[in-house]
């Protein structure tokens, strides 16, 4: 067992060591090692997947994805992250925000990796950027009236042009074709458990 661990925490620090030195094709293979390797080490799956959907001309080359895929994969390694280490906040971003640089994302679970978010500390302004792209995230699904619910949560000048942008692109779209569901409230997800 201890030349397994030996050599999982060395293929980890090769790849680090290459990602850092504009090595990223095979930065990606060892970071994909060492995930095989050590499947329940939460920062594996991050590193392999930041690397993966930042650097994705060298992931095509190796693994001979199109962007689509890339992005579909990266998003995995995020959740895989995110799953394992479900205090990280960092890793609970990156697996939310990966949705919002997709061609064809799955809004709805967009927009559960946002509310995910809104369980962590953090300060009121970065607070009100995630009521803001949830407020994205409803608009793309049609979910008018819980959009304007967290357009209205937006009060720091500091998100006043992104809560200008959600208010005329809500003013500017069309009736929705499909009844929104119950609007989810800050009450209600500060009611709910927070990340283990």
């Amino acid at each position: 067992m201890r030349p397994i661990r030996v050599w999982r925490s060395l293929t980890y620090n090769l790849g680090e060591h290459y990602s850092h030195h504009g090595h990223t094709a095979l930065a990606l293979t060892l970071f994909d090692k060492a995930r095989a390797l050590s499947p329940d080490t939460a920062v594996f799956h991050y590193n392999w997947a930041t690397v993966c959907s930042l650097f994705r001309v060298d992931a095509q080359r190796v693994y001979g994805w199109d962007n689509d895929e890339i992005f579909r994969r990266s998003l995995s390694g995020f959740r895989q992250a995110r799953d394992l280490a479900p205090q990280n906040y960092t890793y609970a971003d990156a697996y939310a925000s990966t949705f919002m640089v997709m061609a064809h994302p799955d809004w709805e679970a967009a927009r559960q990796a946002w509310l995910y978010c809104l369980k962590f500390p953090m300060s009121e302004v970065e607070r009100e950027f995630i009521y803001g792209r949830i407020s994205r995230v409803c608009l793309h699904q049609e979910h008018y009236t819980e959009a304007q619910h967290w357009i209205d949560q937006m009060t720091a000048p500091q998100v006043a042009s992104m809560r200008e942008a959600l208010r005329r692109k809500l003013v500017a779209l069309p009736t929705p074709t499909t009844p929104p569901p119950p609007v989810v409230t800050i009450s209600s997800v500060a009611a709910t458990a927070t990340p283990r």
